[in-house]
């Protein structure tokens, strides 16, 4: 078996431990939370929708996932070319027959445009032994999930901001490409990925580098709280110090209430405040296709307690799930 740099530290019995309970004391990404949690959200949701048809009876050899979408405008999220080299692994993956790049392609040099045929190569003789399969959890869910390629290649997705750890089948596996920062580590039936991290990983020992414009950073972190189903408006104090707050709105029977801001910011709905420090949003933009979920970043160093205030003013939101980090 190939193991990973041990580069983090990683207790695998620990780590599994946590993501099996979702126990506390692990860690969260501080890369720029508008691409790991927006655009990261988009490329998670592609894998959750074809997980769905897939599950509805349709041959993931017939699914175009439209997953790959480059480009300075709000179809493509504003992401450019960031996080290209992800994206088509994870559009790859999915074991669509048909694969097409949308957006702009003037973003890619030629250098880019033989990466992409060398992974294109490497894809095409794995689904020569067989089709494309699923793995692990259920990616809406935040459950560490993949794909598996005829046997040969295996995409594995941390949709958390927590270390995970993603099952994988047993085989003699090496990390051909990840995210930065996080060096994922591998076991005899799993790897531990960073929070919001993506590995390729393979029986060949070809490289295919390191994706540095997606760090998946990590810190000690807690924890602090974590509320279900409750109305549409709360207050919750905390001490001082530097917290993650993220809101999902939920209808009446606990579905996701995606909405599309009619035009208008998505925090023009759903604001989270604090009382003092800095409150950073990272919802507060305008997303074409809607948004169910909001998020901040805050600071408040000293003094006494923070009062954070969470509320939504959408129709047909009956309650929010929250979770603080600290």
């Amino acid at each position: 078996m190939q193991v990973a740099e041990k580069a983090n530290q990683v207790d695998y019995e620990k780590y599994k431990l946590a993501a099996e309970r979702a126990e506390t004391a692990t860690a969260v990404a501080r890369f720029v939370l508008w691409l790991v949690l927006v655009v990261g959200s988009v490329d998670i949701y592609g894998d959750q929708m074809v997980r769905m048809l897939e599950y509805s009876g349709v041959p993931l050899d017939r699914i175009d996932s439209c997953g790959f979408m480059a480009g300075p405008t709000g179809t493509c999220y504003w992401r450019g070319a960031a996080t290209w080299k992800g994206m088509l692994i994870l559009t790859l993956a999915r074991g669509g027959d048909l694969t097409v790049l949308y957006g702009d392609l003037s973003l890619f040099s030629e250098e880019d445009a033989t990466w992409m045929a060398r992974l294109q190569v490497l894809f095409e003789e794995a689904f020569a032994s067989g089709g494309a399969d699923g793995f692990g959890g259920v990616p809406g869910l935040g459950e560490p999930y993949g794909w598996s390629i005829g046997g040969k290649l295996l995409v594995a997705v941390n949709p958390q901001p927590v270390i995970g750890m993603c099952p994988i089948p047993p085989g003699d596996w090496n990390v051909l490409f990840s995210d930065a920062g996080f060096v994922p580590s591998l076991y005899d039936d799993a790897v531990a990925l960073g929070p919001f991290q993506m590995v390729l990983l393979g029986l060949t020992d070809e490289s295919f580098g390191v994706q540095e414009d997606c760090v998946s950073v990590h810190r000690r972190l807690v924890k602090f709280e974590e509320i279900s189903r409750t109305p549409t408006e709360l207050t919750i104090e905390v001490p001082p110090g530097e917290y993650l707050v993220i809101a999902q709105q939920r209808d009446e029977i606990g579905r996701l209430v995606r909405k599309f801001g009619d035009g208008k910011p998505f925090a023009s709905t759903l604001s989270i405040s604090s009382s003092r420090g800095s409150c950073q949003l990272e919802h507060d933009r305008i997303v074409w296709s809607g948004m169910s979920w909001g998020a901040a970043t805050i600071v408040a160093d000293g003094g006494g307690p923070v009062r954070i205030d969470i509320s939504t003013t959408d129709s047909g939101v009956e309650s929010l799930d929250v979770q603080i980090w600290e």
